[in-house]
């Protein structure tokens, strides 16, 4: 990946699917599914079958029943649940799986032949995520009751050769918080083309001598396209003066996408909330 521009570093937001991931309920009921994602180019018109795994780590059997559905990520990054089919770029009703329920013995695993049918007339991005709802055959707790556990693989779909790439920062944002004597900084990015992506990125402060003096990674969240994307983080003044906000986005394309926004922190917060800089000096 490219070095960064403000100051050198490393940052790493993994795009590849998880190996396994478990989930543990009270009572010892523990499931995992591998992938967690996947993510598929394809030609127009394709047909697609990959397997899904999904382990039973419990000393129990469980009852796992899989589930199709649609969701949007929300402009902080969280996940919206959907009915089927209620966007434009919705891929339920392109996806189905061999298994509607079944039982995975207790340390075993059970493979789920997930199979995708690609449309002819699709250009970009779609998407739609597979829950698995496992239930186990025990009762543990003093109610009676059973314990559930429910995890998913989410599917993207590119379809190959229609895609369009148009990124942009649509707004940065330095506002004071009186309360406790912070600045929120802010940034929005927002995908124009047709095609998801995981951007990479980090927040910057210089203070009025260059000096890097904050720096935020960006939190590794899906770009998806139509939507725009905001990414806060507090910050804590060093003390009055003017300084440089500087978001940088690599999207995956050959440029990075950078904003600056010059402000002076004693007009966003009163003296009493800044901090007194230390002044060091040497002495023999």
């Amino acid at each position: 990946m490219r070095a960064r521009r403000a100051i050198a570093g490393v940052l790493i937001c993994t795009t590849a699917a998880i190996l396994l991931v478990s989930g543990t309920a009270a009572g010892g009921l523990r499931m995992g599914v591998s992938p967690m994602k996947i993510l598929l180019s394809l030609q127009p018109g394709e047909e697609r079958r990959l397997a899904i795994n999904v382990f039973n780590n419990g000393d129990d059997a469980i009852r796992v029943v899989t589930e199709i559905g649609d969701w949007l990520a929300t402009r902080d990054g969280n996940i919206q649940l959907l009915p089927t089919g209620s966007h434009e770029r919705a891929a339920s009703g392109w996806v189905s799986v061999d298994l509607a329920e079944f039982t995975v013995p207790a340390h075993s695993t059970q493979v789920v032949r997930l199979t995708v049918n690609f449309p002819v007339d699709v250009e970009g991005s779609y998407w739609t995520i597979v829950f698995f709802e496992a239930q186990s055959g025990q009762a543990r707790n003093r109610l009676g009751l059973r314990t559930k556990v429910r995890m998913a693989t989410t599917v993207y779909l590119t379809a190959e050769g229609t895609e369009i790439r148009d990124d942009t920062l649509t707004d940065m944002l330095v506002e004071a918080n009186p309360e406790d004597g912070t600045i929120q900084l802010g940034a929005s990015l927002a995908n124009r083309g047709n095609v998801h992506y995981y951007p990479q990125g980090w927040f910057q402060i210089l203070n009025p001598k260059g000096l890097v003096v904050f720096e935020k990674e960006l939190p590794c969240r899906v770009c998806l396209p139509g939507t725009e994307t905001t990414y806060l983080a507090p910050w804590q003044p060093e003390g009055a003066g003017k300084y440089t906000f500087v978001v940088t986005v690599d999207t995956g394309q050959e440029t990075l996408l950078q904003g600056i926004k010059h402000f002076d922190a004693s007009d966003l917060l009163p003296d009493e909330a800044l901090p007194e800089q230390t002044q060091i000096t040497r002495v023999k």
